[in-house]
């Protein structure tokens, strides 16, 4: 199923385009072979979920001033915090890592 349905965040355009490339590039560099990446709306919200593949076993406190994991996580958590969205992190020893992002969007006139 494909929902061609454009979603739109509240935000500044370079914080939702660093932050996109920031969850990508983190996947990526840490991913074994594969990064997935879905995109959808759902409750008022825009929801972003990248995943990927990597062997690692951290675990992460999501909140702004507590990520202390390698690579750009802590950046994210920052924009998304900017973006008054939610970031979720979520290791699953042996399958890889989830990150969910939850941002609001505008509401319809």
């Amino acid at each position: 199923h494909i929902d061609c349905e454009p979603t739109y965040i509240v935000g500044d355009e370079h914080d939702v385009t660093q932050l996109i490339n920031d969850i990508v590039e983190n996947a990526a560099e840490y991913a074994t072979s594969s990064v997935d990446m879905n995109v959808y709306r759902q409750r008022g919200q825009a929801v972003i979920i990248v995943g990927d593949d990597r062997n690692g076993r951290a675990v992460v406190d999501a909140s702004p001033g507590a990520v202390t994991s390698p690579g750009r996580l802590p950046a994210v958590a920052r924009t998304v915090s900017r973006l008054h969205g939610t970031l979720l992190v979520d290791d699953r020893p042996g399958i890889g890592r989830l990150v969910t992002v939850i941002l609001p969007v505008p509401h319809r006139s």
